[in-house]
């Protein structure tokens, strides 16, 4: 066997010696250019020395790699076809193993290490090359490629290789990647067994296996990876007839030498306090929620206690944070949270306390300094990074809930401090450790971007941050976050924007004044020129999409740019951040001011006239957004200022438009494109003009659900919002959520509410099925119909007037819009916001644009079209902040007349006419006078051949069918609107991906309204066909119908149920249809159709205690659907009802036997999808079947099919039956049924006993109790 310790690694074959030497060279040059990037990020002067770098040396660094490279795998290939010569090979393994791996994937260097698997000699010297050259394999892609080399290593290096598995790769945090090795291991120990005696024993010494066992024994791997240690266990018994070595004895009160007998355990209150002591003092990852369940049962001074010693594993925090805060939603005491928030708080003071003061920003000199030899002493001090990321997930659970709880768990104004240095340093310890080259794991990262993301959408770290005193900490986070950026996204030679982008901001900003200014602020002038280079990289390198992006990790590019935008948002660098590059390149030279010295006047409107750069004005304004009142009305008055200087108005004989004229006439567009965008942030909640942290308000036009408010709607509602949220989470687009968190404020619908003035983000927990049908999860762009007309009317207290109404008696119609109130009145005043005059904003670009619409008496003068249409589809928009009733009538009179004068070909243009028309119409009323020509435009313009014509015309069917139209009115308009209706969906239900999928939702959003509020109007006929075609799109395969299709059907269906327009017959048809669809492969489309499942039987239940006057309609929709389904067809006599219709605990009568067979077997689908589905399913589905069982089944028909489910062998989620298990048992027990639960665990403990392996008994058996389900944490590992 050839040794390592034999191989002279500084003499090489001659004939190679040019190519090692140059080699060599060019890893100097690379190593040296990496030393002299990170560098020059830290350097206040790197700009500088990055221009001057010759672009001619990276070549060449570059063109010397790729030689080097070449000449490895060419001279693999050599060595494979001369395995002769083991001085070739062996110089090879020894001076290059670590490009073997790199190069792994190259064929002739693969032929190479499989011929050193073939040979016995050249794999051990390769396992030793491994153990003694590749010292960091941390990184996964590396690990990942070192197993595919060693898995065919030769038999008789089976030893070796154990060894190495064990010592340097096992303990990776990669979950993915230890069990890659946990699988090879296992697979070594199997061929060793398979050996003679004499063979084994050479290979693994019984000394070595000692080793390693006590290792994996002391380390907590053997309890991670039991199947190699029981491995392990058998080749020892096989070699040597000698016990494994002893587990260490824990704290555990179970555990001991000798352990303590059974008859010695006395289970009292000072018992369980040692064991979650026990449990507490474990390191790592390990058990955290069930320990976490162990600490709520604890009193207030024995957790307090406990927490606050040294050895309690800070990884609790995080959970127990979590823990706590849904303790306290659920009413069962903050005990915990507070708790966990009071120690959390004092791990951050001594973390800051060890910070050496006062705080410098993070520009390491080249020269050392005392501040920065005490902050290295730190930062690489063992376990503080460890630390300080543990105390980052803490702190991100808490600020993910801060806003939801009470003002007494409310951020302490005396702990501000802290988290404000907590979050600089933990942005500090994570980029020390990019310039060390200690690349931190993905989730470290992941953790300390959300940390900080999180804190800067809080206001009083932002305005901690907004003040001198924090400057240098403010400069600190915006060197470590480029550092960050650049180290993660941007490849060697490469850079975050272009050299022409970078010197524009830079080369012709030379004046006197600014030179000046950064002269006596150097580091604050060079954060903004940082922050500014940051915000241009948001349009390309931090952009989803983007080419540049490609490279970024997807998870952390929403939450870095929500950072980018809170950062340039603060007072130090927000004006310098506004400014367009191109400004400095046409030669302003303006006087910093300001308390930091770095803050610029407004932009000039003469530069502003050039279309580049007011377009890079518009994108920051619009990203970036305005922190105050002042900024808000300097805004207005600049983008009012480029409107006013640049006449609008053309000639009218001129027959085409000079360039000039259409450069003008873009930049108007773009100028009231921007006007608009600034009025609608006004309406952003919860806090206007802040991007970061705010979404537009919306306010649906749906009701609030009245069957919702019954005692088994408040039940559907439970366990119908634990369904929404794992829809939530598969499918939205989480436009405004920038952590990675999956469940925390997911899809947060922005509402202005008369209990909060400020507005607020409510989930649609509690606005279940009222988002608009036709708007997509997540999505919170500004879409028409974004503010209800009932919200218009009750939020600024307009009535609609109708001559009809005058006459009547009853005054209280006249006087109410609506029979119902929407689901939330806006009773505040919106003519106020962020202090921000919206009233007058709104009168102004109303009377502006009116005169540019309608033009004057002379006619000599007249707007662009494109203007034209540019300014209806602005002024469609900013009417949901009109705030008086005068508005609307000037709005509609304007466009009445416009309607009138212009052309009606301009298709453009009627796209957004027709809904504007009708949007100002349905809030004045639609009496006789203004309804007739409405339903005149709206009949015209549907039978457009311009497609986003006629999209805007059902826009504008919605807005009118708002305001409860009147009889004539509803005979006139809802049968044209039901015959296009019915001929476009059946043209497009078979293949709804060929279509145009807004068209689609649009019109499936016009049929659900109608039929819900106009079920007279639109007839039995209408109702059935569109549910036949509704049934058609569901059914369809997922090529044909797109998710975004199918999730709308679903729910208008749910809405249509809970409205009681459909009869329970329709119930029982669509429980067929949503039993076959939750066994769909797709997660997000079973759990959707789970959720019409659910909300089919509960309705079934609410309807069979009410009239069934809609015999007719459910009849006719009963048939639809039976001619739509062959296999989801209703028979033709009697129907038998399920155990959905007969309400529970409430009939006396016991239900037939067969109809508790079929309903078994429709319920069976849901223990099906626990056992077939993914974990996230799997968990969803067990929390909501314990209630749900219990609403529709007798206790003795469940209970066989739920133990049963929990023993199978096939179980692959037992923990979640368990659950399951548990809360069947304790709602038995709370009913008074003990004995039932007696008698069926009795019946039961045989088929426990019988559970294989013998562990999963050991952990089935408690949960046959009435106690809580069993945790892991509650045993001792070393008695498993």
């Amino acid at each position: 066997m050839i040794e390592l310790s034999d191989v002279n690694e500084s003499k090489p074959q001659n004939q190679h010696n040019s190519v090692s030497a140059s080699r060599g060279k060019a890893s100097l040059l690379v190593l040296r250019r990496h030393s002299l990037s990170s560098t020059k990020l830290l350097s206040p002067h790197s700009s500088a020395e990055g221009e001057e770098e010759s672009s001619e040396i990276r070549l060449a660094v570059v063109n010397r790699e790729i030689v080097r490279r070449g000449a490895l795998i060419l001279f693999c290939d050599y060595v494979c076809q001369n395995l002769h010569d083991s001085e070739h090979l062996t110089w090879l393994i020894v001076n290059h193993v670590r490009d073997l791996i790199a190069l792994s994937h190259e064929p002739p260097v693969q032929d190479f290490i499989s011929a050193v698997h073939r040979n016995s000699a050249a794999s051990g010297l390769f396992i030793q090359a491994i153990q003694s050259r590749c010292d960091d394999l941390t990184a996964p892609t590396t690990l990942k490629k070192t197993l595919q080399c060693l898995e065919g290593i030769h038999l008789s290096q089976s030893g070796s290789l154990l060894m190495l598995y064990v010592d340097k790769l096992l303990s990776t945090p990669f979950r993915v990647l230890a069990r890659m090795v946990d699988t090879l291991a296992c697979r070594r120990v199997e061929m060793l067994l398979a050996e003679t005696l004499q063979n084994s024993i050479a290979q693994l010494p019984v000394e070595e296996l000692d080793r390693i066992q006590e290792y994996l024994q002391t380390s907590g791997l053997a309890q991670r990876h039991q199947r190699f240690y029981s491995l392990l266990d058998r080749f020892r018994a096989t070699v040597a007839n000698s016990r494994s070595p002893a587990p260490p004895v824990t704290s555990h009160p179970l555990d001991g030498d000798p352990p303590p007998s059974p008859e010695q355990v006395v289970a009292d209150k000072e018992w369980y306090v040692s064991l979650v002591k026990s449990q507490c003092g474990l390191c790592g990852d390990v058990s955290l929620f069930e320990t976490t369940e162990l600490l709520t049962k604890l009193p207030s001074a024995d957790l307090l206690n406990l927490m606050s010693q040294k050895d309690f594993n800070l990884s609790l925090l995080c959970p127990s944070m979590s823990v706590g805060a849904q303790r306290l939603t659920r009413g069962q005491g903050s005990l915990l949270l507070e708790t966990t928030l009071q120690v959390t708080l004092e791990q951050l003071a001594e973390v800051t306390g060890s910070l050496p003061a006062p705080h410098q920003s993070f520009l390491p000199p080249a020269d050392p300094q005392p501040y920065w030899e005490q902050l290295a002493t730190l930062y690489d001090k063992a376990g503080f990074y460890s630390r300080v990321l543990v105390l980052c997930r803490a702190l991100s659970q808490y600020l993910l809930k801060v806003s939801q709880l009470p003002s007494s768990l409310q951020i302490p104004s005396d702990k501000e401090h802290l988290i404000t240095t907590f979050t600089c340093t933990a942005t500090e310890v994570v980029a020390w450790r990019l310039l060390h080259n200690q690349l931190p794991l993905s989730v470290d990262l992941q953790w300390a971007m959300s940390c900080l993301c999180l804190a800067l959408q809080q206001p009083c770290v932002w305005n901690k941050l907004s003040t001198p005193e924090y400057t240098t900490q403010t400069c600190s986070l915006i060197y470590c976050l480029r550092l960050i950026i650049v180290a993660v996204a941007v490849s060697p030679g490469d850079r975050l924007l272009h050299a022409e982008k970078r010197a524009a901001g830079h080369q012709d900003a030379d004046g006197d004044d600014v030179d000046s200014g950064r002269a006596n602020n150097p580091c604050e002038w060079r954060a903004c020129e940082i922050m500014a280079e940051l915000v241009e990289g948001l349009q390309s390198t931090l952009s989803l999409g983007h080419p540049k992006n490609s490279a970024f990790p997807a998870f952390l590019t929403p939450t870095l740019r929500n950072i980018i935008i809170s950062l340039s948002r603060l007072p130090l660098v927000n004006s310098y951040t506004r400014v367009p590059p191109l400004v400095w390149k046409l030669g302003w030279s303006p006087q910093p001011g300001g308390e930091f010295g770095t803050t610029l006047p407004e932009i000039p409107v003469d530069f502003l006239h050039e279309k580049d750069v007011f377009r890079e004005f518009l994108y920051r304004i619009n990203t970036l957004g305005w922190s105050s009142r002042t900024q808000f009305e300097e805004t207005w008055a600049t983008l009012l200022g480029v409107l006013v200087t640049k006449p609008i108005s053309m000639d009218q004989e001129e027959e085409t438009q000079q360039e000039e004229d259409l450069e003008r006439t873009q930049l108007n567009m773009l100028a009231v494109q921007a006007i608009t965008s600034l009025v609608l942030s006004a309406m952003t909640l919860p806090t206007a003009g802040n991007p970061a942290v705010s979404c537009l308000e919306q306010q649906p036009r749906n009701k609030s659900l009245k069957a919702l408010e019954t005692r088994f709607g408040r039940k559907l509602a439970v366990i119908r919002g634990e369904v929404e949220r794992e829809i939530q989470a598969l499918v939205s687009k989480r436009d405004n959520i920038h952590t990675h968190h999956p469940y925390h404020a997911w899809d947060p619908v922005p509402s202005l509410s008369a209990a909060s003035a400020a507005g607020t983000l409510l989930s649609h927990e509690k606005l279940l099925l009222q988002i608009n049908t036709e708007r997509e999860m997540g999505n919170m762009d500004y879409k028409l119909g974004q503010v209800s007309i009932h919200s218009v009317w009750l939020g600024n207290n307009i009535t609609p007037l109708r001559e009809e109404e005058w006459g009547e008696d009853e005054e209280d119609e006249a006087d109410t819009p609506a029979p119902t109130s929407p689901p939330l009145s806006p009773i505040n005043s919106r003519k106020h916001r962020a202090g921000v005059d919206i009233h007058s904003c709104s009168q102004f670009l109303l009377e502006l644009y009116s005169q540019w619409l309608i033009p004057g008496s002379s006619g000599h003068r007249r707007t662009p079209t494109i203007l034209i249409s540019e300014v209806v589809r602005s002024l469609l928009a900013v009417s949901d902040l009109f705030t008086e009733r005068n508005q609307f009538d000037m709005m509609f009179s304007t466009l009445m007349e416009l309607q009138k004068l212009h052309p009606p070909e301009d298709e453009i243009l009627n796209q957004y006419l027709v809904p504007a028309v009708c949007k100002a119409a349905a809030v004045l009323g639609m009496d006789k006078a203004i309804a007739e020509p409405v339903c005149r435009l709206l009949e015209t313009t549907l039978r457009s051949t311009h497609l986003p014509s006629r999209m805007g015309a059902l826009h504008g069917v919605l807005y009118v069918l708002e305001c409860d139209l009147l009889d004539d009115t509803a005979k006139q308009l809802i049968p044209a609107v039901s015959e296009y209706l019915l001929s476009n969906l059946r043209a497009v239900a078979h293949c709804v991906n060929l279509h145009n999928q807004q068209h689609v939702l649009v019109m499936c959003a016009v049929a659900f309204y109608m039929m819900e509020n106009y079920p007279l109007d639109v007839g039995p006929e209408f109702m059935a066909a569109v549910i036949q075609l509704c049934g058609v799109m569901v059914s369809a395969s997922e090529d044909c119908t797109p998710s975004i299709i199918y999730h709308c059907v679903l729910r208008g269906l749910e809405r249509l149920l809970l409205s009681e327009q459909l009869s329970r017959m329709d119930g029982e048809a669509l429980v067929k249809l949503s039993v076959d669809r939750v066994n769909m492969p797709s997660p997000h489309r079973a759990m959707a159709a789970l959720g019409l499942m659910l909300t089919c039987m509960y309705t079934a239940v609410l309807s069979s205690v009410s009239d069934g006057v809609r015999g007719q309609v459910g009849s006719a929709v009963a048939e639809a659907l039976a001619v739509m389904e062959g296999h989801v067809g209703l028979s033709s006599g009697k129907e038998k009802a399920s155990p959905a219709s007969w309400p529970a605990h409430s009939d006396p009568q016991a239900p037939d036997s067969e109809s508790i067979i079929v309903a078994m077997e429709r319920v069976s689908v849901l223990f099906d999808r626990i056992r077939k589905g993914l974990p996230s399913e799997a968990r969803v589905v067990s929390r909501i079947l314990p209630q749900f069982l219990d609403d529709f089944f007798p206790p003795q028909d469940i209970m066989n099919k739920v133990i049963g489910e929990f023993l199978s062998n096939q179980q692959p989620y037992p923990q979640f039956m368990a659950t399951v298990v548990y809360r069947v048992f304790q709602t038995l027990h709370a009913t008074g049924q003990s004995s039932m639960v007696r008698d069926w665990v009795l019946l039961s403990l045989s088929n426990f006993t019988q559970r294989t392996p013998v562990a999963m008994a050991m952990w089935a058996c408690p949960a046959s109790s009435s106690r809580p389900p069993p945790r892991s944490g509650s045993l001792p590992y070393s008695r498993m």
